[in-house]
């Protein structure tokens, strides 16, 4: 019996003892006593059918194996979907097994008694052991992991996502009532989602506003975490809660924080998976402010396809923004496409609009039962309480009675109970408890009502302090609240409000957060009731705009930075921030005495900002005392959010309506204008550029800050942000028309800024000024002494593309049909190469359709860019129905194209896309087609490159790939070459080698004459030693002779220094030359 038979008669006995083990385990769980008789006899049935099924396949291995189907048994033993015959049978006899278990547990749970639940439990952990389904990570997985210096790990966990995801989980926890949320756990419908760890399954918990969803998924949160910490199993585990709030409703920032937290192993932060940091490196040299939505959608299912269970929780999906990415609507998608089990918690209102994305999939639902969590709050914070246990006994039972008929969810509790507190002391008990409101909106309005009755400036504070914690995008420190309040375009008002006198007017609306020390809304209906019924979030915007502003006018009226730093003798260099580190820009260090890590602010470590000596000259104390200024909390926030605030006032203004006189004024004021800007927006953005600190926000990152520079240029700021309405009657003059022919620093135009920032109406006005379909309208901007050379540069090349990248469908569309952009036109410099590509490329088939039927040829060859054509881009993405699509209507999957691959299969074999793969080689892909570009060569070549590639390199060869292929193209030579150039070995040199790759063939092309002096270069010893086994040792020593000089040259540019030395390339050379002396 040779080894592949050893393997695989090892693999069936394990598979027999496991069923065995858990046969007996079901046997001894699920009685007649314990189910019933018809459950427990249907049981035995199955588990009798099985075990013929496991004896048959064990007692006919002999024979079997003996076929030469060693392998094809082995691998449906690991892949029983895609079994047939005999273990086909085995397979079908464990699903009906499987419903069987799960009926006998249903029926267990209601007869089974107190006094078996800790036999139960072993029980159940002894059968999450024995899961055949559920393996450990392996140490190919572990080779996906590396682990980072601490700060570049920081840096890197903060660039993904800066969202301190486990802030609210912390705070929720410590306003949970001990014991609340234990029925949940008990709850069939939770135990039947966690029962069986092999199979994808989303749990909906529903329920009203203020019915305890958030502390129900903290519960579930501590409980999977606590189950991970014991578990031995390598598992994924990634939770969010969306919160009322900018920051918190993005569907990007959800998805970020997912890659954060999945990219490291459960209870294993240290390590960090190598394409994560790959992704983020390739991101930040593209200028990206963070990961895409793409990429972040990539990264996510193949962490999930990582790990062999996954768990991902949501919190409050009905909060986030549903306009543009449905969050459920993408989870169910990554669960349907996953390989491996995901296991999905999803909280939410009650509506229609979830319960129809769900229905039809492996979804359990639960309604919230929160009565027994509203007797243990009573119990809590009444019940046990003396100043209850004082009121006479009738007073008690009337109380309990009353708690009984109108709580309704522990907000509304917890409202009654602050009403009864602070009244019952001013009247009869019996008044407060008739007069106790009955739902949460006639509670506020009764709160509310009393605020409104005090009248002048208290109304006036408490309202103010409403609207800036409601919408400020980082909630706010106490001190820094207190400051805010009084903040006004007439000056500074309120003297003497203290932490007291908000608390007090705003008791129950708002509350602080005792370990972060910010002000919080009391419940996320409080913002609810004031949008709909009092004021919407543009009035809010409103305030905190004006504030800003404000702020900002008066102190940069006497505040430049640039002066006393250029007196003490610094340049112009040492303002930069920049560095030469991956992530340094994205590093968090202490600001300075005061601690504003609650605003989220990046710092570079290379800004110093401690307190001078006492004898340091009078110099140095005035650059301290101007940081100091510059650094307080409510400075820094408004410093970066104030354009947040102004933009999100600007999309609530409907036609027709008047803007805000004041807000305008103070906006002009602070721009100066268009093509001239005022002193103290060129010193905030003087500021904002020396200073080092970032906000951790989606408002002004490194890269937008030099789309706005030169500082002198205003108009670049309007475009960016889109503010228009505010500033109407400047785009109706024609004050902008020199500043928009000139560009950024960055070498974008005011047009590619609106194309960005999405502002149609800036878009209209500039087009009617310049050419859209030129790339930067470089002879305009030449006779305005633009800098040319870094005019031919930029990411998109022409608006459309921009367009089709950034801006919404109806943007594309007027630019293509109003202001003439041509579909068809080529840019010489353009990361994406043509519109088309660009649709493609990021997924979005609603653009990718109009651009087809407004006649984009989709066979166009491009001439800039990575692809070369739109299907490549399109293969190179996890959207089969784009390459479908494109297909369909004409595009040629043989298409020889420059690129980094060189045809649209090649790309999708790249990256393991096998859907991309069977539409393409099913349109009539070549999977043996020659490249003629590229630095890869082959199809085949680009699937063993990559270190997942093992599943697209099998798809190939069983597709009539050649693996003895001569490459033209690349620096590889041979698929089999390209295999083994990695420091990190991919599992498909040995899938080639299978195949019958032939490691001493000696080749013409490429860097390397044989596989076998690539593996001798690459340090791969046991790869080495194998493939010499496969032949002689005479043949082998024969083609290393014909070996060519290596290209050491590219690993260090390529792998890094550090890299090379760990793997020890050159002490293995001189390792192989003693090997085969001897």
């Amino acid at each position: 019996m040779n080894a592949e038979q050893i393997c695989t008669l090892l693999g069936t006995v394990e598979r027999v003892v496991r069923i065995i083990q858990r046969g007996q385990v079901y046997e001894f769980l699920y009685t007649a006593d314990t189910t019933g008789k018809d459950a427990a006899g249907s049981l035995q049935t199955s588990l009798v059918s099985l075990y013929k099924a496991a004896i048959e396949l064990l007692a006919g291995s002999d024979t079997v194996f003996s076929k030469g189907t060693a392998r094809q048994i082995l691998h449906a033993i690991v892949c029983p979907k895609q079994a047939e015959g005999i273990v086909a049978d085995l397979f079908k006899a464990e699903q009906t097994l499987a419903f069987d278990v799960q009926a006998c547990e249903g029926m267990r749970g209601d007869r089974a008694g107190n006094r078996m639940d800790s036999r139960v439990d072993d029980l159940k952990m002894i059968l999450c052991q024995l899961d055949p389904l559920l393996t450990r990570m392996d140490t190919g997985v572990a080779n996906l992991l590396q682990k980072l210096k601490a700060a570049d790990h920081d840096r890197l966990l903060d660039f993904i996502s800066p969202v301190a995801f486990r802030d609210v989980l912390d705070t929720v926890k410590r306003k949970r009532t001990p014991g609340t949320g234990d029925w949940l756990l008990a709850d069939e419908s939770f135990q039947e989602w966690e029962r069986i760890p092999s199979s994808s399954t989303l749990l909906f918990l529903e329920g009203n506003s203020g019915t305890g969803k958030t502390y129900l998924t903290s519960k579930v949160i501590d409980h999977v975490d606590k189950q991970l910490k014991t578990s031995q199993h390598h598992e994924g585990f990634a939770y969010f809660y969306c919160q009322k709030g900018p920051s918190f409703m993005d569907p990007c920032v959800v998805l970020r924080s997912f890659v954060r937290q999945l990219s490291c192993v459960a209870n294993d932060l240290e390590n960090i998976q190598t394409e994560v940091v790959q992704q983020c490196a390739l991101a930040k040299r593209n200028g990206a402010s963070g990961l895409s939505y793409e990429t972040c959608i990539d990264l996510i299912l193949k962490s999930i396809n990582l790990y062999p269970k996954t768990t991902i929780i949501l919190d409050a999906f009905d909060e986030s923004d549903s306009s543009t990415d449905n969050l459920v609507e993408i989870l169910i998608q990554i669960m349907d496409t996953s390989k491996k089990p995901v296991k999905i918690f999803v909280s939410s209102r009650t509506g229609r609009e979830v319960k129809k994305l769900i229905e039809n999939k492996s979804t359990i639902i639960i309604n919230v039962k929160n009565y027994v969590d509203i007797e243990k709050l009573l119990d809590a914070e009444v019940y046990s309480k003396d100043w209850f246990k004082d009121l006479p006994e009738h007073h008690q039972s009337e109380t309990s009675r009353t708690f009984a008929s109108r709580s309704q969810g522990n907000p509304l509790v917890s409202l009654q109970v602050n009403r009864l507190k602070r009244h019952a002391a001013r009247g009869s008990i019996m008044d407060i408890l008739k007069s106790l409101p009955t739902d949460l909106t006639e509670s506020y309005d009764l709160s509310y009502k009393e605020i409104k009755e005090r009248g002048g400036t208290d109304l006036a504070l408490a309202e103010r302090a409403l609207k800036w914690v409601s919408c400020t995008y980082q909630a706010l420190e106490v001190n820094t609240l207190l400051e805010a309040v009084r903040l006004a375009p007439q000056g500074m008002d309120f003297e003497g409000v203290t932490r007291q006198k908000l608390l007090m007017l705003c008791e129950d609306f708002l509350t602080i957060d005792e370990q972060r020390q910010v002000w919080e809304l009391s419940h996320i209906s409080v913002g609810e009731y004031f949008d709909s019924k009092h004021w919407g979030v543009q009035a809010a915007d409103l305030l905190v705009a004006q504030a800003s502003l404000t702020l900002l006018i008066d102190t940069y009226a006497t505040v430049d930075i640039r002066t006393p730093l250029e007196a003490a003798g610094y340049t112009d260099s040492e303002f930069d921030s920049d560095d030469d580190s991956e992530f340094t820009s994205y590093g968090n260090s202490e600001l300075d005495s005061n601690d504003h890590s609650e605003l989220n602010y990046d710092v570079d470590p290379d800004h110093n900002s401690s307190e001078p000596d006492e004898q340091e000259d009078p110099l140095t104390q005035r650059v301290y005392d101007i940081i100091t200024m510059l650094t307080l909390p409510l400075q820094m926030y408004s410093n970066h959010h104030w354009p947040m605030h102004v933009r999100r006032y600007e999309e609530g203004i409907r036609p027709g309506s008047e803007v805000d006189a004041e807000l305008s004024h103070l906006l002009k004021r602070f721009l100066g204008s268009p093509g001239d800007s005022s002193l103290q927006y060129r010193r905030w953005l003087d500021h904002i550029h020396i200073s080092g600190q970032w906000p951790r926000t989606p408002s002004l990152r490194t890269n937008s800050i030099q789309n706005l520079e030169p500082t002198t240029n205003a108009l670049f700021s309007m475009c960016q942000f889109g503010f228009y309405h505010l500033l109407v009657d400047w785009w109706t003059e024609d004050s902008f028309n020199d500043a928009a022919k000139t560009c950024t620093d960055n070498g974008y135009t005011a047009l590619a800024l609106a194309v960005m920032g999405g502002a149609q109406p800036i878009w209209e006005r500039l087009t009617q000024r310049v050419d859209v379909n030129s790339p930067w309208t470089m002879l305009h901007m030449a006779a305005a002494g633009a800098r040319v050379d870094e005019l031919v540069g930029g990411k998109y090349g022409n608006a459309l593309v921009a367009g089709t990248v950034e801006a919404p469908l109806e943007f594309v569309q007027w630019l293509v049909e109003e202001a003439h952009a041509s579909s068809n036109l080529l840019p010489e410099r353009s990361d994406y190469g043509s519109p088309l590509a660009a649709a493609a490329l990021k997924g979005r088939l609603d653009v990718v359709r109009y651009l087809v039927q407004a006649g984009t040829e989709v066979n166009a060859v491009l001439r800039a860019g990575e692809y070369g054509s739109a299907l490549s881009a399109a293969a190179d993405t996890d959207n089969v129905e784009g390459v479908r699509y494109l297909i369909e209507q004409g595009a040629e999957p043989n298409l020889l194209l420059p690129g980094d691959y060189g045809s649209a299969l090649a790309y999708a074999a790249h990256d393991g896309r096998v859907g991309n793969m069977e539409e393409l080689i099913h349109a009539g892909a070549n999977v043996n087609l020659r490249l003629r570009v590229g630095c890869i060569g082959s199809a085949l070549a680009a699937a063993a490159q990559n270190f997942n590639g093992g599943e697209a390199t099998e798809y190939l060869i069983r597709n009539g790939a050649d693996v003895n292929q001569e490459l033209e193209a690349g620096e590889y030579g041979s698929a089999l070459i390209a295999s083994i150039c990695n420091p990190f070995l991919p599992s498909t040199a040995i899938v080639l080698l299978e195949a019958k790759a032939i490691p001493t063939a000696v080749l013409k092309t490429g860097s390397y004459a044989s596989a076998l002096a690539a593996a001798a270069f690459w340090g791969h010893v046991d790869l080495l030693k194998h493939m010499v086994g496969l032949g002689t040792p005479n043949a082998a020593l024969e083609t290393l002779r014909q070996s060519r000089p290596p290209p050491s040259t590219d690993i260090p540019e390529y792998f890094g220094l550090a890299l090379i030395c760990h793997q020890g390339f050159q002490p293995a050379r001189s390792r192989f030359k003693l090997w085969f002396r001897t």
